[in-house]
């Protein structure tokens, strides 16, 4: 059945590309070069095979982004260029939960915390940023079940 939708999509393509160069529609489709790769790792994965939703999701994400940029002339790029790395960390997020990966958790948390970061110089935000700090602070401080944790922890250690 995988057969089929990658023999059709290939036809489909091939023939939108005919039409394109034939007629001069003058579109740019040169982020289809990572779409179909992308999508050809996302059919080939399986649980058995999880380590291809990483390039699958990254390809797939980047062209989807890329063919945005070309339809605004680009013009959101200043302020979307932290999704480059939030691709990493969604190709993550992907393997950790249709792959049954769960020690990919942690990679995609850490790279959403700096694509969160990465926003923050983007939109020039980072005037906010101490008060970010505050409120993690005040979250560590007065979260109760963090801090029994801790003593807990401390305890045994002693």
């Amino acid at each position: 059945m995988n057969r089929w939708i990658f023999g059709i999509l290939l036809i489909i393509v091939g023939v939108f590309l005919i039409f394109n160069y034939s007629l001069n529609w003058n579109l740019e489709l040169w982020p289809l070069a990572l779409l179909i790769p992308g999508i050809f790792f996302l059919f080939g994965a399986s649980r058995e095979n999880n380590g291809l939703y990483i390039p699958g999701t990254i390809l797939t994400f980047l062209a989807i982004f890329f063919f945005f940029n070309v339809a605004t002339n680009w013009s959101y790029q200043k302020y979307l260029w932290p999704l480059y790395v939030f691709s990493v960390s969604l190709a993550f997020y992907i393997t950790a939960i249709v792959g049954k990966e769960s020690s990919f958790f942690v990679p995609a948390n850490i790279l959403l915390i700096i694509t969160v970061g990465l926003f923050f110089i983007s939109l020039n935000l980072l005037k906010f940023w101490p008060i970010a700090l505050i409120i993690l602070g005040l979250w560590i401080i007065f979260d109760s079940k963090n801090f029994k944790r801790t003593a807990k922890s401390e305890d045994k250690n002693e």
